[in-house]
């Protein structure tokens, strides 16, 4: 029996990213899941995990949402205005009836809620 083992550098990054990526995938869609449970409206069909396989796998859980980075960021208080001649069309919050206006209307500011952050530390 020889006293001594040769191991190759690369089976043995190539052993540890096959032992690994199972681990990383599992990780990155429970992390997925959280942030659906956490993500407002329809933002939570938009949420998806993809996991980079190679010697250090690494997990996204990303959201492509358009409006996504308003609500992880949030928005300040500002005013929507018709372009020329237009009317702003819209359906107030708790109605069925659409709404056409010439007017500006006026969108209040909006708390940020970072729900991946939030998804990924519980």
């Amino acid at each position: 029996m020889p006293d001594f083992l040769t191991v190759s550098p690369a089976a043995a990054r190539g052993l540890a990213s096959r032992s690994a990526l199972p681990l990383v995938r599992a990780a990155t869609e429970e992390v997925a899941m959280k942030a659906r449970l956490l993500a407002p409206g329809s933002m939570k069909d938009h949420i998806r995990s993809v996991v980079l396989p190679g010697a250090v796998p690494k997990g996204l859980v990303i959201s492509d949402h358009p409006a996504t980075i308003f609500v992880l960021y949030g928005t300040k208080k500002h005013t929507v205005r018709p372009k020329k001649g237009k009317f702003l069309v819209f359906t107030p919050k708790g109605s069925s009836k659409t709404v056409f206006t010439p007017h500006p209307v006026e969108i209040p500011a909006r708390k940020a809620n970072n729900f991946l952050l939030k998804a990924l530390k519980i």
